[in-house]
């Protein structure tokens, strides 16, 4: 692949499954330029989790996870979480995607201001519309 490994949080995944313009654009831009695209593990649960998910989201879902890379908790991501929960007051979901991040070596695609701004080693996180 001549493209760069992106992973994406759940906010932008919720974004480009409600269909919002930024998203789907940066999606098919980061396709077309052969961009490897994966979500966490700890997305797909925060996807198919809504105590009000209908069966046509649900499917809606897992057609969008089924074309895409879910990258597992392993105990690198876990090791990588807890120090990222040791030094900055992010939640363990966000911890763990921003761990998943790291391990992978992949940018983190997140709409989420703390993650954006948060200085952690090793960690490279774009807002939709940079870079």
């Amino acid at each position: 692949m001549s493209g760069t490994s992106l992973l994406l949080d759940t906010n932008v995944a919720i974004d480009f499954l409600a269909g919002e313009e930024g998203a789907v654009s940066f999606l098919n831009d980061a396709l077309k330029k052969e961009s490897v695209i994966a979500v966490s593990q700890i997305t797909r649960i925060e996807l198919l989790s809504y105590p009000d998910i209908s069966d046509e989201e649900q499917t809606k879902v897992k057609s969008f996870l089924d074309g895409i890379e879910v990258i597992l908790i392993t105990e690198e991501v876990e090791a990588r979480a807890i120090e990222i929960r040791r030094r900055n007051r992010l939640k363990l979901p966000d911890a763990l995607i921003l761990a998943t991040a790291i391990a992978c070596e992949s940018t983190l695609v997140s709409n989420d201001s703390q993650l954006i701004r948060a200085d952690i080693p090793g960690a490279t996180v774009m807002k939709i519309g940079q870079g």
